[in-house]
């Protein structure tokens, strides 16, 4: 075997073994995409819940209860 065929031997092995660790990283960057989905959709609903605190009692405005006021902090402090 020649020393150019050595050569190219070696960096197609090194590029297959890239190509694995690159299917690897795709399907962890999929799974993770796919949580972070459900995460979010899960953090929408509290949103919405809040924001139906919020206006408990007050019809579309925002309430003065204690309540109404909590829900607003935590709406607060969701958007920071």
């Amino acid at each position: 075997m020649s020393d150019c065929e050595k050569i190219a031997l070696h960096y197609s092995d090194k590029c297959d073994k890239l190509q694995v660790q690159i299917e690897q990283l795709q399907a962890e960057l999929s799974i993770f995409k796919e949580e972070a989905r459900k995460q979010w959709l899960v953090s929408e609903k509290y949103r919405e819940a809040l924001e139906k605190l919020a206006r408990l009692g007050n019809g579309k405005e925002y309430g003065n209860s204690d309540g109404n006021i909590i829900a607003q902090q935590a709406l607060k402090g969701s958007a920071e």
